[in-house]
């Protein structure tokens, strides 16, 4: 079945992520309201050792999360799916490819950076320069090349603290887009960055995410896009997806919709 772009959410965080509010019986009936057809939870995902816990949910909430998830899709109102949003370390490659075979989908997003001087540096919290945004440009082609995701989230995140668009931000910015083309890889425009305040980047106010300047670079080459709502709360539900075509509007590039037959494929 072909599911309509404005008809599906597949990034969706609950109280569980770590960071979110609201059950994930809250986030159905919001689906319902809002006359979604597919809704898809996407808990950022845990590692036994319970790293990021600070931001991730606890490992062993891990079965629980998918038995909660498991146990609404019994409706026949609306379709649910489970799933995990990763950042994907090749040491954990083994380990997320097992949680594939117990979920309905994997995506992944870039929110942690290994430098020669940090094992995991939060792009949201610290400034960014060239060191980090080409740390941020491998470990997201990474993601992609391991071909265990649906689809790659805000490629665009390097743009909270890297506050300059320039010929690093323009050579990293194509080297992700060509291996999302390479590899047929959906990339998400992200409604949860289009809430945020904006920042003062040196061209100006901007948003933090997504980039403008990253989907007008998309136009050269041929990748699918999704929109993502991020949601964190209920509430962010509702009105999502018009908020991404409002951004993408003048770029040229549409809204890919969703395959549900034969497992999810955009």
């Amino acid at each position: 079945m072909e599911i309509e772009p404005e008809s599906y959410n597949l990034h969706t965080h609950s109280f569980y992520c770590g960071h979110g509010s609201g059950h994930v019986s809250e986030y159905c009936a919001e689906a319902r309201r809002l006359g979604l057809k597919v809704l898809g939870f996407s808990e950022h995902c845990p590692v036994p050792e319970n790293r990021w816990r600070n931001t991730r949910m606890a490992y062993a909430q891990l079965p629980e999360y998918l038995a909660e998830v498991t146990k609404e899709q019994q409706s026949e109102d609306l379709k649910v799916y489970k799933g995990l949003e990763c950042d994907y370390f090749p040491e954990y490659d083994e380990y997320y490819r097992a949680l594939k075979e117990k979920t309905d989908y994997l995506i992944f997003g870039v929110h942690l950076l290994q430098t020669s001087s940090d094992r995991d540096f939060a792009l949201h919290h610290r400034p960014m320069g060239k060191k980090e945004l080409h740390a941020y440009t491998e470990e997201y082609i990474a993601s992609i090349e391991s071909a265990l995701f649906l689809y790659g989230a805000h490629p665009d995140l390097f743009g909270i603290n890297y506050l300059a668009w320039d010929e690093e931000a323009i050579a990293c910015s194509k080297a992700i887009l060509s291996c999302a083309e390479s590899y047929q890889m959906p990339l998400e425009v992200n409604a949860y960055g289009l809430r945020k305040p904006l920042v003062e980047a040196k061209e100006g106010k901007r948003w933090a995410y997504p980039l403008l300047n990253f989907w007008l670079l998309a136009r050269d080459y041929k990748i699918k896009v999704v929109s993502g709502a991020d949601a964190h709360s209920v509430s962010a539900l509702s009105g999502f997806y018009p908020l991404c075509c409002e951004f993408l509007q003048c770029t040229g590039l549409s809204f890919s919709s969703l395959e549900t037959d034969n497992g999810l494929r955009v």
